[in-house]
């Protein structure tokens, strides 16, 4: 960290995992602890998969039994419930599991970690901006409040 950033390790809090050094290439802790990330994730995204499958296929089944104006509303939840999983994964999940990666293949990258920090601060704002966008009377109610929101700040001036 001196060479890179100029700031003494041993001033900074810090959690990092060992995987090359120059003794051992690949340590049992750097391995154990990608296992682990690796276990951690997998099990979400199985879960996540087979009950979006199972939902979409109960959907498909008992669509005749509900109106039109349900099934669009199903239709967009299920939509934007894609994409709540697509985007963590993308903004979070990808990039920590590259980052981790990396050592592995001994390759000297420096990479900007303020990026994927900033990502965290951006997650809950994102997805709560895909909700509105892609679910209509979320869309509609927002534009109703933003409209009101702007008359109401030109009739004080």
């Amino acid at each position: 960290m001196t060479k890179v950033y100029g700031i003494d390790i041993r001033q900074v809090e810090h959690f990092a995992i060992i995987i090359h050094s120059s003794n051992i290439y690949v340590t049992l802790k750097g391995i154990t602890s990608l296992i682990a990330i690796i276990l951690l994730i997998l099990p979400n995204y199985i879960v996540i998969f087979y009950y979006g499958y199972q939902l979409w296929n109960s959907m498909d089944e008992n669509v005749k039994f509900i109106s039109q104006h349900t099934k669009n509303i199903q239709k967009q939840f299920i939509r934007a419930l894609y994409f709540q999983i697509i985007i963590p994964s993308v903004i979070l999940f990808i990039p920590v599991l590259v980052i981790h990666t990396l050592p592995f293949l001994n390759l000297d990258i420096s990479i900007s970690t303020i990026i994927f920090i900033n990502a965290l601060g951006f997650y809950p704002a994102i997805d709560a901006f895909v909700v509105l966008v892609l679910i209509k009377e979320f869309r509609i109610g927002a534009k109703h409040v933003f409209t009101s929101f702007l008359l109401h700040c030109g009739q004080e001036s």
